[in-house]
């Protein structure tokens, strides 16, 4: 089990942590930033909801995330990263437009970004190919 040691995604739910947040502003940004990668549906882990549309990954630059995390902060009340959160305040809750405009520009964004190793062959595969 490669994520044995992972906590739950319950243990992040939190309906406090949004008492003093605006949610919905989060949840945009998280849902708008610049496309790393796509992949296919995942189910919601806590309601099981299944999207009508593929997952997509997403990155400010700095940090990476699946944009799933919005309906997770939004429905489930699920936490994000303090630093997460305070980036998104500092930029006022709009994330970058674009952040690469070549493949050398992307490959050069992703190579400062921790991102899990399956999604590294995705990403390799836009860059040798797919990426325009």
């Amino acid at each position: 089990p490669e994520f044995a040691e992972c906590p739950s995604l319950r243990d992040w739910v939190d309906m406090s942590f949004w008492s003093d947040r605006p949610v919905e502003k989060v949840a945009s940004y998280l849902g708008s930033a610049p496309m790393v990668v796509a992949g296919g549906p995942e189910r919601c882990l806590i309601c099981e909801r299944l999207p009508t549309q593929g997952v997509a990954y997403r990155t400010d630059g700095e940090w990476y995330w699946a944009d799933t995390l919005a309906h997770y902060a939004r429905e489930h009340g699920v936490r994000i990263p303090d630093a997460l959160y305070s980036r998104m305040k500092a930029a006022n809750y709009s994330p970058p437009e674009t952040l690469w405009t070549t493949r050398g520009e992307y490959r050069l964004v992703l190579g400062g970004l921790e991102v899990p190793k399956a999604h590294r062959e995705l990403i390799a595969g836009a860059i040798a190919g797919g990426f325009e």
